[in-house]
């Protein structure tokens, strides 16, 4: 028993110098972690903006397509005619009425307006919450090449760009849309 507590009095524990060396070895292994950690999270962000700002610009571009290609005639409306907190509108008629697609801050949204002529189908659509048929929430910039169906029919298409901003990355895609309802005989 007297050699437990010998061995027990001669034992001193760590010294100075191995604590100094676990803890700087440990920092290191915890730096590295950290740092392939915020590069991962980095990784995904960017990956993830990119896939965000391709799916929105897809989705409206295909369904812009339709609405042109159904068009009976269209009017790109000037920005001096447009509510408060409207960027860009276009009014699309098609046989069941008129339609606006309008870039509202951030968003791009369409849906279905009532009146008779401009005017009051853009106070219809603004008075309107956010349509099903909202597009897209990262829209930084819409424009046409012409902005008559008129024109659009001595041209033969319509070419649309789209420009998209998400987190830091921005994404430009166009349509070159064919008028079904503008053919020149």
């Amino acid at each position: 028993m007297n050699q437990d507590i010998d061995k027990l009095r001669n034992n001193h524990g760590f010294s100075l110098i191995e604590m100094i060396v676990t803890l700087l070895a440990s920092s290191m292994v915890f730096a590295t972690a950290s740092l392939l950690l915020i590069t991962g999270l980095n990784q995904y962000k960017m990956v993830n903006a990119e896939t965000v700002l391709q799916e929105e610009s897809q989705i409206a571009q295909f369904f812009v397509t339709e609405q042109f290609q159904e068009a009976m005639n269209y009017n790109v409306i000037a920005d001096g005619s447009l509510p408060s907190g409207y960027n860009k509108a276009v009014e699309i008629q098609k046989a069941d009425g008129w339609y606006i697609l309008a870039k509202v801050g951030n968003e791009l949204r369409y849906g279905k307006a009532d009146g008779a002529d401009t005017s009051e189908r853009l106070t219809d659509f603004s008075g309107k919450a956010k349509s099903k048929t909202f597009l897209a929430s990262n829209i930084s910039d819409l424009t046409f090449n012409v902005n008559s169906f008129t024109e659009a029919k001595n041209y033969g298409y319509v070419y649309i760009t789209y420009k998209f901003a998400f987190q830091g990355k921005s994404y430009s895609t166009n349509s070159v849309i064919n008028l079904r309802n503008g053919k020149i005989n």
